[in-house]
């Protein structure tokens, strides 16, 4: 299979995206001199009319440094790509929304500069060469020799070189808006000649609907890619509303994925076969996954051909299943009912929403143009659900946690809880932040007496202010009530004393209110964010960008401790990351490995690196046919009985008797099965 490597999809780009969206602005005085502040390539805004958008694109310069493998060619900080031939060019990509069609792109005139070469550009690895009859041939690689002189800019009549300069392709739908990617080759290069033609400048026309149709929409990017383009509307049609119905009817038949862990999911052909999916004869780029409604970017290795074969795979960032019910009661983290989160593959529909392909090579040599990565806020959650207790206080209609760590930290007792904390950075001036929440067990008796609750919290022996709950003879935590402890604004824990490995979260309970030794409180969760350093722990690291590094900084990670020189780099959501530098270094007698990559943190992106066996397995799935209740039960003559059931019953000879017996007595009488009503109502969980 070819693995493209230059692929933009739905959730990722490799730069901000340009004045695209600005297609819908209101006023056009505005725009006349209007000059957006991206570093490379430069964008300005010439003019703007119903239908139309005139733009001006300035790239860098186009550098060159020779060594033994080829000319090095750089272009700012744009990446570098293979062409047909598998010469590395620099290179340039940005979304934009809208329909095939409804948006078109035309170069008016282009700039070029010639650069001549001693030697050809470096060659990419044969696996990552994309040749493709599809890519347009290269006007400057011919025999006659060119007819156009440095610098020299091309009329505006020849625009049968827009496709050598830019194309545009559609990508499918995310979240129903349909997306095209805009890739520019800024660089040409002439193998016969030994020159490299790059442009200088370029003005551009993008041309659109000026009125929308009846039915259609104007296109707005969504407000998780908003980072990488501008947030106004484009008046490109996405058309006609998509049906509630499909995010929220089964329409089967789907394949139906438990999991109940975070983590990078591979799922090969094999696997998909012994759940019994065949997808010999579906066109792998039509897969779909979707998660509560909302489609999710897979990457699908080996789909380029169009075939899902043997070796084919499918990857995915799963999440645990928490937050359900934060929003009504912030004490309650995990979901109240399952552990299992549930996904929904389905396929032969629509083109489905992918992960890019992007490069992270190590363009900036320059050590002050580099902003160095040193550590990380990492964020770890504790929960353990091993103690249930009724609360008999609390009201059995309220949204209430009921399980625990355990029965309690009672008066006059200690109890420590360990937390395993990876790669502190404990030179770090930040401090740990300590998040609890605590429940009140004990209650106060008939006269309103005792139930008050005072507890201290620390952290490897270490306190703060607001790790106190309740105070000594105050009232005002009392009873089955439960508080949230938060260092924030507090300075939190000191990351001198942390340390890799356990670090120990104590509970203790003084005797010093009115409950005297009577005092019970219950510990819940805790959550702790502090810094940590760009180390993998069992081959695994999920990270976000340094504190102070700003969207145009250039990052350079250079991630440590992998026991495998097979590391891959995900941006979640958006791409993989690709040409990365893997080296390996001693510790100790033990030969370790470290990851360095680049890039620049548009959107506070999430990443994770990780070898190849730390990736997960699904914990089971199994095909779903489908199912419309809705439908079922609009048609035909009113519903006059609805028997809900289990599956397991679908057979039951007293059932179906039933069922008869019923319909004979009432009439229509109709049986709809519980998970059929969960898939259909709550997206399966």
């Amino acid at each position: 299979m070819t693995h493209p490597q230059f692929r933009i999809t739905q959730f990722g780009c490799l730069l901000l995206c340009l004045a695209l969206s600005l297609l819908a602005a209101d006023s056009v005085s505005a725009l006349d001199q209007l000059e957006l502040q991206i570093p490379e390539p430069r964008v300005q805004i010439l003019s703007q009319e119903p239908g139309r958008i005139d733009l001006e694109i300035t790239f860098p310069d186009l550098k060159s440094e020779s060594s033994h493998s080829g000319s090095l060619l750089t272009m700012g900080n744009l990446p570098r790509v293979p062409d047909a031939n598998g010469h590395l060019l620099p290179a340039f990509q940005t979304l934009l929304p809208g329909l095939p069609g409804s948006v078109t792109l035309k170069i008016l005139d282009a700039r070029t500069v010639l650069l001549p070469l001693d030697k050809a550009p470096r060659i990419a690895p044969n696996d990552q060469i994309n040749a493709s009859a599809d890519d347009p041939a290269d006007p400057y690689d011919t025999n006659a020799p060119p007819t156009k002189r440095v610098g020299a800019t091309l009329p505006p009549d020849k625009n049968h070189l827009s496709e050598a300069w830019a194309q545009m392709r559609f990508l499918g739908r995310y979240r129903g808006m349909p997306l095209n990617s805009v890739e520019f080759h800024p660089v040409h290069w002439n193998a016969k000649l030994k020159h490299a033609v790059s442009l200088k400048s370029a003005k551009i026309r993008l041309e659109y609907k000026a009125k929308l149709e009846p039915g259609e929409r104007p296109a707005v990017m969504p407000p998780e890619l908003s980072s990488l383009t501008l947030t106004s509307a484009v008046p490109a049609s996405t058309g006609p509303p998509t049906p509630l119905t499909s995010f929220t009817t089964a329409q089967g038949p789907r394949l139906k994925i438990y999991l109940s862990k975070e983590g990078l999911y591979h799922i090969s052909s094999d696997q998909l076969a012994a759940w019994g999916l065949n997808l010999s004869n579906v066109d792998p780029r039509t897969l779909r996954l979707e998660h509560q409604g909302q489609e999710q970017p897979l990457y699908v290795g080996g789909e380029a051909d169009g075939r899902f074969d043997q070796s084919d795979f499918i990857e995915f960032w799963g999440e645990t299943l928490h937050g359900t019910y934060t929003q009504q009661n912030p004490e309650i983290y995990s979901d109240l009912f399952t552990d299992a989160n549930v996904y929904w593959l389905s396929w032969g529909g629509p083109l489905g929403a992918r992960l890019g392909e992007e490069s992270g090579e190590v363009v900036e040599v320059r050590e002050a143009h580099q902003f160095h990565a040193i550590s990380y806020p990492y964020f770890l959650h504790q929960e353990m659900n091993s103690y249930f207790n009724r609360l008999s206080h609390v009201s059995q209609d309220s949204l209430k946690e009921h399980w625990f760590y355990d029965s309690g930290v009672r008066a006059s007792q200690t109890r420590a809880y360990m937390v395993y904390m990876p790669y502190p950075y404990t030179n770090s001036a930040t401090g740990a932040r300590v998040r609890i929440n605590l429940q009140g067990l004990t209650y106060p008796d008939q006269q309103n007496q005792g139930g008050q609750h005072h507890v201290y919290v620390s952290l490897n022996n270490q306190n703060s202010p607001a790790l106190e709950g309740g105070s000594a003879g105050a009232s005002w935590w009392v009873g089955q009530t439960g508080i949230i402890l938060d260092t924030q604004g507090f300075g939190g824990i000191s990351a001198a004393v942390l340390h890799h490995g356990y670090n120990e979260l104590a509970l203790f309970c003084p005797v010093d209110t009115y409950a005297g030794m009577n005092d019970t409180s219950l510990l819940n969760w805790f959550e702790i964010t502090y810094q940590r350093q760009y180390k993998a722990d069992a081959d695994l690291l999920r990270f976000s960008a340094p504190p102070g590094a700003v969207p145009d900084t250039i990052v350079d990670y250079r991630i440590e401790n992998f026991t495998s020189s097979q590391i891959e780099i995900y941006k979640l959501g958006q791409s993989k990351i690709i040409n990365a530098e893997v080296t390996p270094y001693q510790a100790g007698s033990q030969t370790l490995y470290r990851v360095r990559f680049q890039d620049q943190p548009y959107g506070q992106p999430q990443y994770v690196a990780l070898a190849p066996f730390s990736k997960l397995i699904p914990d089971s799935a199994f095909m779903d046919p489908g199912s419309d209740i809705q439908g079922q039960l609009a048609l035909g003559s009113p519903v006059k009985l609805l028997v809900i059931t289990h599956r397991d019953f679908q057979d039951n000879l007293d059932l179906q008797a039933y069922l008869a017996r019923r319909t004979a007595q009432l009439g229509r009488t109709e049986l709809v099965y519980v998970d059929d009503i969960f898939d259909e109502f709550s997206d399966g969980i």
